[in-house]
């Protein structure tokens, strides 16, 4: 059986690939995204963008941007999810 940080984790990378798929994949023109699912998934994005902004003064180089973003926000749905899954487990 896994334990809750396990399934916590696993929650929070699907939970971001699939947010970051949607957000891709929609589109961008040049004042942002182009419908309404990219708007709404780039404002779902913001807690991970707020993670990720310390690595800016890092000068990492521009490949490192696009995994650093992913981490962070999967980092901030992992710990969503397990904070629902210890509420739903005690009862």
């Amino acid at each position: 059986m896994m334990s809750l940080r396990v399934k916590a984790i696993i929650s929070g990378i699907v939970i971001e690939g699939v947010l970051f798929a949607s957000m891709h994949v929609d589109g961008w023109g040049p004042c942002g995204p182009n419908t309404q699912l990219g708007v709404v998934t780039t404002i779902l994005q913001i807690p991970g963008v707020i993670l990720a902004a310390p690595f800016a003064w890092l000068h990492l180089p521009s490949v490192l941007d696009i995994p650093i973003f992913f981490i962070c926000c999967s980092l901030f749905w992992a710990l969503i999810s397990y904070a629902f899954l210890i509420t739903r487990d005690k009862r």
